[in-house]
């Protein structure tokens, strides 16, 4: 060091410092540069990227395992004209399903869309928005038909939560279905769905059927099981059995391409759940 600060220093014609002086000067500076020691600085440059790639490649995978039912992962809502508009009118006078008492599942544009359960000792004169009727199969108690003339709201505001980007904002809507399909747990019977069924507004549904391939030994070992998925159509008689499942799904989810591990119940009531809902079918009570 001694011979470069006298080079230095016949350069700019400045006296020499004393040479304690150069070397402490340049002793502060290097304390003062090296906060970190090089052999650590380097050891933390190879291992952070080591540590930090695991976590995020964990966190990727957990996420491609969750149901995100937000705007994320969720479809995207119907499109406007089937959920504002009017209600369809009909003209099909159904003579051949001897429609009558029971219960309808009827859709009004009242608080801004509504579904509502109607329950009547006989067929309604108007059959526009009357998507479902149950014809039950034991008596229903009259505290139903004469408390608040039978109606029972089940959904208003249709037509702005269904515009909903989150898909947890639009599940109330096929919840409402699952209601309606309670009441076969409750009364046994028949389910139709009627005409404004396949029409919109309001937004159109799949009720998808899933059948067991085979009867289980126990009702436990019925959720492992293999089956067959078949839609429910318009104006037809349709009895259910015990334990089988109705998949209340939205019109423009294809579901069986979402059971990649073929259908079996587990996969599909996951389905179910996560886009729509899902009904059980159970034996009426006797």
């Amino acid at each position: 060091m001694a011979f470069f600060n006298k080079i230095f220093c016949s350069c700019c014609d400045k006296p020499e410092k004393e040479e304690g002086e150069t070397d402490l000067m340049i002793e502060n500076i290097l304390v003062n540069a090296r906060l970190i020691p090089s052999a650590t600085h380097h050891e933390e440059v190879k291992e952070g990227p080591k540590a930090e790639i695991p976590a995020v490649e964990e966190d990727k995978k957990s996420l491609s395992k969750i149901d995100i039912s937000g705007a994320v992962a969720a479809l995207p809502p119907p499109p406007v004209a089937d959920i504002v508009g009017s209600v369809p009118r009909i003209s099909d006078s159904y003579d051949k399903l001897n429609l009558g008492a029971g219960v309808y599942l009827i859709y009004s544009l009242e608080h801004n869309g509504s579904l509502y359960l109607q329950y009547s000792n006989r067929r309604p004169g108007c059959m526009d928005g009357i998507l479902g009727y149950i014809r039950p199969g034991k008596e229903i108690l009259s505290y139903h038909y004469d408390n608040n003339d039978g109606k029972y709201i089940l959904s208003t505001n249709v037509c702005e939560y269904m515009q909903s980007k989150f898909q947890h904002d639009r599940k109330k809507y096929y919840d409402v279905w699952h209601e309606f399909l309670q009441t076969l747990n409750s009364y046994g019977g028949s389910l139709y769905l009627l005409k404004p069924f396949g029409l919109s507004p309001p937004p159109k549904v799949r009720l998808v059927l899933f059948s067991n391939s085979k009867k289980p030994e126990t009702r436990d070992a019925a959720v492992g099981v293999g089956g067959s998925l078949s839609e429910l159509g318009t104006c037809r008689e349709v009895v259910l059995k015990e334990n089988e499942l109705v998949g209340i799904l939205p019109y423009s989810l294809d579901y069986n391409s979402k059971l990649i591990n073929g259908v079996n119940r587990v996969d599909f009531s996951k389905l179910c759940e996560k886009y729509g809902s899902l009904f059980q079918s159970a034996h009426p009570p006797t």
